[in-house]
């Protein structure tokens, strides 16, 4: 009878007990502690295990909590307070920091305000434990990547004094930026540059710039382009077209079969040049007019002699010059004679005079290299030197 009777005492008493807060040390244990230990002069001792035997703990409950009391190698695990946490529906132990490792301490971390930072002197690893010695920080996986900060433009651009080489993913253009030089930057992807083997890289559908914004042509340079190699332009009216201040000048063009070389239209003024050896040596003027500075040749024919003339004209009989080249002087010496000087000539020059009249012959003499004298006469050899109309054309050999 009395078993009976303790044994209904204890129950009575366990369901009292369950049914409120139980105390050590205290007679008032707080209301949401089911379990208050109170000391001033002694503390909680839980259990005390090495590494190994914490690891050894078959299916720990989460909240579960033992001392590690030596450092292990493998795994890594330092000694401390371990907490028994849900990590995606597993147990998982998490060591406790102590407050010396996270505010003030020289080891790990320190807290500054809203800040905190590493102490560690050497490398920081995440899912490895040798971090690569060129990185401060190193994280491996093969799972899962890095995600860095998603913001709008609008958020971007708020971010107070960003430091260069910030990097952040922006939402409003779905692109990574980064700061460069008091600037934000596009890192491209190949949504706009694509590789295409053997060192290829190929854009399709956009206008590329460089050194140019807002570009009007599949390629505009703002600047000089430099090439080691050919420059091929295929397309069968295919031109190179030159511009000044955005107004068309001048022009390269394959036309069928030809070449094309020359001035636009409405550049009523330019001429087309060529230039050798840092001389204009041949001019061609908007009105198909050739100034040539040179010979004019047909060496398989002719030899290397020149097939233009020196000089030449049309003389008044009076010795007014009519017409030509513009580089000799006439002086009339008397009825019939004159004198002509054209700079260019030699002794070796070929003369040449016609008149104007049927019944007029001419002759000619050469003083010096420079000068030759004409006189003109009737056929009839009795007859004094008269004034008259005439031609002349000096070729100079060689």
């Amino acid at each position: 009878m009395k078993k009976i009777i303790c044994s209904l005492f204890v129950i009575i008493q366990y369901q009292m007990l369950a049914a409120q807060s139980v105390g050590i040390g205290t007679a008032t244990p707080n209301a949401s502690a089911q379990l208050d230990i109170s000391s001033t002069t002694k503390g909680l001792l839980i259990p005390r295990m090495t590494a190994a035997q914490r690891l050894a703990i078959p299916t720990p409950a989460i909240g579960l909590m033992v001392i590690q009391n030596n450092n292990s190698i493998s795994p890594p695990a330092s000694a401390g307070l371990y907490l028994c946490e849900d990590v995606g529906g597993l147990p998982t132990w998490r060591r406790i920091a102590r407050s010396d490792e996270i505010t003030g301490g020289s080891s790990t971390w320190t807290v500054s305000g809203s800040n905190q930072y590493s102490n560690v002197a050497g490398n920081v690893g995440i899912g490895t434990s040798t971090p690569d010695n060129s990185a401060a920080l190193d994280v491996s996986s093969s799972t899962k990547g890095l995600l860095i900060p998603r913001m709008t433009t609008t958020q971007r651009n708020a971010i107070a004094s960003p430091a260069d080489g910030l990097l952040i993913y922006n939402i409003t253009t779905n692109q990574f930026n980064q700061r460069q030089s008091t600037g934000w930057k596009i890192i491209l992807n190949n949504d706009s540059w694509t590789g295409g083997g053997s060192g290829q890289m190929f854009n399709i559908g956009d206008n590329v710039g460089i050194n140019i914004a807002g570009p009007s042509e599949r390629l505009e340079v703002g600047g000089n382009i430099r090439t080691t190699g050919a420059v091929n332009i295929d397309n069968t009216s295919a031109i190179l077209q030159l511009k000044s201040a955005a107004v068309n000048k001048g022009f390269v063009q394959l036309s069928g079969d030809n070449l094309r070389l020359g001035t636009n239209s409405g550049n009523t003024t330019g001429n087309v040049v060529v230039r050798l050896n840092g001389s204009d040596k041949v001019q061609i003027n908007p009105s198909g007019d050739i100034d040539m500075d040179g010979k004019l040749t047909r060496t398989a024919v002719t030899g290397i002699n020149s097939l233009l003339p020196v000089c030449y004209g049309y003389i008044h009989g009076d010795g007014t010059i009519l017409s030509g080249t513009g580089n000799f002087s006439v002086t009339r010496q008397s009825a019939g004679r004159y004198r002509i000087s054209c700079a260019n000539m030699t002794l070796l020059s070929v003369i040449l005079i016609t008149t104007t009249s049927a019944d007029r012959i001419s002759g000619v003499y050469q003083p010096t290299a420079t000068t030759f004298d004409v006189e003109i006469n009737s056929v009839s050899v009795t007859s004094a030197p008269r004034d008259e109309y005439f031609f002349f054309l000096v070729y100079k050999p060689g």
